[in-house]
């Protein structure tokens, strides 16, 4: 018994496999189900739709605009673009300039020559007719030698300037200022033209400081260089050119008392 019962073997059941089978066949079923509703959704709904536009202007104009009334809108220089196309050449970029002819200017030698005047310093020339007449010559010379009279000697003069030239002098002053009494060095430049420029300026926006006094510039030669000090005076003692001075510092500028010498 023991080995009959051995040699039985339980076969498969077969309901597993008839339900994936089932699940399988439905599922399949439901897919085409659904592709057919896709497909036929559209059928038997009649004709159609048709969408259009309405037929007339999109926009009609109102008889009351109402708005601002804006002057000139209406003018033709607005109408720049016609639409038709322009007989004459289109200027994209500015003429060539006409080239003018060269005026005929004398060269500066001819300039010079020309402005070029004689200078008499000093030199009187007397032009006296001669004649036969002896009065009118004795007239002419003894005119001739009242003038000659008048000029210093030249051998005078070349001895003046040999002296001046052999005195070692460091500044060389204007007669603007007196050498003898005291006066106030407000600034120093090393170019003439900008000293002067600088006293002239100061001098003019400054009146109520340096509107009563005289200026002049100071040629300096210090450590081989050249300066030109702008200085004001005169004064007749050391307390009016101090007094001076503060009003000067006031104006935010440098000033300094110069002695007499």
């Amino acid at each position: 018994m023991d080995e009959d019962a051995a040699g039985v073997k339980d076969e498969p059941s077969l309901f597993p496999r008839v339900l994936i089978a089932g699940i399988s066949v439905a599922v399949v079923v439901l897919f085409a189900a659904l592709i057919w509703m896709i497909y036929s959704q559209g059928e038997g709904g009649g004709e159609p739709i048709l969408v259009e536009a309405p037929e007339g202007p999109t926009k009609i104009e109102p008889e009351d605009r109402g708005g601002m009334d804006v002057p000139h809108k209406d003018k033709l220089v607005f109408n720049r673009v016609s639409g038709e196309r322009s007989d004459a050449d289109e200027q994209l970029r500015p003429i060539a300039e006409t080239p003018l002819e060269r005026p005929d200017v004398p060269s500066l030698e001819a300039r010079i020559e020309e402005s070029a005047e004689p200078v008499a310093s000093g030199v009187k020339e007397v032009v006296a007719a001669v004649s036969g007449d002896p009065d009118k010559d004795d007239g002419a010379k003894a005119a001739v030698a009242e003038m000659t009279a008048d000029e210093p000697d030249v051998a005078e003069k070349d001895a003046e300037k040999d002296s001046a030239a052999s005195k070692p002098s460091k500044e060389k002053a204007s007669a603007g200022l007196p050498r003898d009494q005291w006066a106030i060095q407000v600034a120093a430049y090393r170019q003439k033209h900008y000293a002067r420029t600088w006293m002239i300026k100061t001098k003019f926006e400054h009146k109520e400081v340096f509107g009563d006094l005289t200026s002049e510039l100071v040629e300096t030669k210090r450590d081989m260089a050249t300066y030109y000090r702008v200085r004001f005076g005169s004064f007749p003692d050391r307390a009016a050119a101090l007094a001076k001075c503060d009003e000067v510092k006031k104006l935010d500028l440098n000033c300094i008392v110069v002695a007499p010498e």
